[in-house]
């Protein structure tokens, strides 16, 4: 049973959970605020520019890192995250001038990471910026998407686990990516977006939930040498440039791979599987693909009803981020109070339906779904 026409426009109106991936704007603001230059660089300081106090430096290297922020976030296509000429200009001089004036800060050495689109060639600069660091903690992530990059497993783990300890990612978000996972069938591809659907389920896998599932972030995906290796090592066809159009990519690896069981997280851009939609089968907090009709009711019950941890959403949920990524609940839930009315089950009908209130209030969609529920009532 594909998606109905009234639900797709529930998805439309609510959005997918968009998510930028942990090494985009959302960290880089929260570094911003976060990087402090340690009491051991004074000397260095000092010596940069006699009329700058220590205090002014700092403020100085702050502020350079927001205007960097602002620069890569306006030059950059929310839907494929590529970075404009004009944009990767500004950051370049904006760069210049960090050098010249605040080149002892963690500031300095973390953008010029970034501006290097997270190379793997440029850990050293990573590096830098995490021994300045007070807060280690906000380079977890940065350090889990490297090592992936290079394969290195044991390191992966290693911060996994220092981001699992420093309660970064909220019990919230580990129980949302733990039922993207029960949506997924035995040796699935699971395509995700951002930090929220990608470390949360790396966590998991780093104790031993689901590691059948083969995780495929689309922002890492970018490194040519990391695609083309995962890809190889799925027995994955490629045909198109993936830097060169994304959409296009997404819909030639589905349509060219019918035999791989191919999933979209909700989570992941409308506009790169657009063109898939008549395709796209909900199995829970995922999508699969499939070129022939497929009857994906009985497992989105199935998984809901056998799988699924359902009892965090009945908790009162304080954090941003969960309330949000809940949202994608809505297409779920209101897809099964539809089943279970046509199968004579009031009162679990009732029950999704009362979830999706709850949730949608939490989410500030409340109107949105009130509306639709009274028009299929």
């Amino acid at each position: 049973m594909r998606l109905k026409w009234y639900l797709m426009v529930v998805f439309l109106i609510l959005g997918s959970v968009f998510q930028p991936f942990a090494q985009t704007e959302k960290d880089l603001r929260k570094k911003s605020k976060l990087f402090q230059a340690p009491e051991s660089n004074k000397s260095s300081l000092n010596s940069l520019n006699d009329s700058y106090s220590q205090e002014s430096q700092r403020i100085r290297a702050k502020a350079f890192q927001r205007e960097f922020t602002q620069a890569r976030e306006s030059g950059m296509d929310i839907e494929t995250k590529l970075i404009s000429k004009s944009g990767q200009e500004k950051m370049n001089r904006i760069l210049v001038k960090m050098a010249k004036e605040v080149s002892w800060s963690e500031e300095y050495h973390y953008a010029n990471f970034v501006n290097s689109n997270y190379a793997t060639t440029e850990i050293a600069e990573l590096d830098k910026a995490y021994q300045l660091a007070e807060d280690k903690s906000v380079y977890y992530a940065d350090y889990i998407a490297h090592f992936e990059l290079v394969g290195n497993e044991a390191k992966k783990s290693e911060f996994c686990d220092l981001l699992k300890k420093s309660g970064i990612v909220s019990e919230g978000v580990l129980a949302y990516n733990y039922n993207v996972l029960m949506s997924i069938e035995e040796n699935g591809i699971l395509f995700v977006n951002g930090s929220d659907d990608t470390y949360p389920i790396w966590i998991h896998q780093r104790h031993k939930i689901r590691t059948d599932v083969t995780i495929l972030n689309t922002d890492l995906l970018g490194d040519d040498t990391y695609r083309i290796k995962k890809m190889r090592e799925l027995g994955i066809t490629e045909k198109l440039n993936y830097n060169a159009d994304r959409k296009a990519y997404m819909k030639s690896i589905a349509k060219n791979n019918p035999q791989k069981p191919i999933y979209f997280g909700l989570t992941v851009s409308p506009v790169l599987i657009k063109e898939l939609k008549g395709e796209l089968y909900l199995t829970g907090l995922a999508l699969k693909y499939s070129r022939n009709a497929m009857e994906n009711i009985p497992i989105l019950q199935g998984n809901w009803e056998n799988k699924f941890n359902t009892l965090s959403l009945n908790k009162e949920h304080t954090n941003s981020t969960v309330r949000k990524m809940n949202m994608n609940y809505m297409l779920p839930l209101l897809l099964l109070s539809e089943i279970y009315k046509v199968q004579g089950n009031s009162s679990e009908a009732v029950l999704c339906n009362n979830l999706a209130r709850n949730l949608a209030k939490e989410g500030g969609k409340e109107k949105v779904i009130k509306q639709y529920l009274d028009k299929r009532e």
